[in-house]
Formats: C-alpha cells, sequence, structure tokens
C-alpha cells in the first residue's frame, strides 16, 4: 500500500486518485459513484460476487476487465483435481455468464492467465 500512495505522489496524481483499503467486498456495496474502467484481480471463487458490483457501477459505454480467469489454464482443460476445482468450477460459471449476458458485449482473450474484456451495453 505504502507503495501504491508514494508512486501516486510521484506522478503527481493524488486529487484524482482516492485509494480504499479494506476487504473489497465490504466496500464495495457502499460505493455509488460510476466509472470508465473496473479491473477485477481478485479471489477467483469470488468474481461473481466482484462482477455483480463492478455491472452496478460502470457506466455504460464503459468496461470491466477480469484478470487471471483461465486459471493457469485449468479452467479451459478437462481439470478436476480436487484442491482448485471449486475456483475452476466457479471461473467456468463466471466466463459463461458474462459471455451470454445481454447487457455486455464480451471477449475472452487467451494471453497470458486470460482476461474477459465486456462492454456494457446497458444499464
Amino acid at each position: 500500500m505504502e507503495q501504491a500512495l508514494e508512486n501516486i505522489r510521484k506522478v503527481g496524481v493524488e486529487d484524482k486518485i482516492r485509494v480504499l483499503e479494506g476487504d473489497a467486498l465490504d466496500i464495495l456495496p457502499y460505493l455509488n459513484e460510476k466509472y470508465d474502467v473496473i479491473f477485477i484481480d481478485a479471489s477467483k471463487g469470488k468474481y461473481m460476487e466482484f462482477f455483480e458490483h463492478a455491472l452496478r457501477l460502470c457506466k455504460v459505454g464503459g468496461y470491466i476487465i477480469a484478470d487471471n480467469v483461465l486459471y493457469k489454464g485449468m479452467v479451459m482443460s478437462d481439470y478436476n483435481k480436487h484442491k482448485q476445482r471449486t475456483a475452476v468450477n466457479k471461473l467456468r460459471n463466471f466466463i459463461d455468464m458474462v459471455m451470454e449476458n445481454d447487457r455486455l458485449a464480451s471477449k475472452l482473450i487467451e494471453i497470458g492467465d486470460g482476461l474477459t474484456v465486456s462492454q456494457v451495453l446497458d444499464s
């Protein structure tokens, strides 16, 4: 956190960036401002919960980007080991939901560990 605050000060954007510290799922329900871009990189098993908040907070025409959705390639394979099975299944469901949501224009980008990029079409 200190490094982030230092970087914000170094580039002189303290007046443009508000840093909120804490558990995102505790903070997100209290946010009401609309954003142009929302980036999700969090607990893989909770992406659906994060996305619900992101959809509520993203402007029409804005983008929601979710990182690491292919989870080390396990999501696109027949992976079924117990240790990560829940996270893999939740990410598969997340990708399906994002790709099938009529309020979004979404792409799954198979670069690195995978991204979904969704443009919000409707509020």
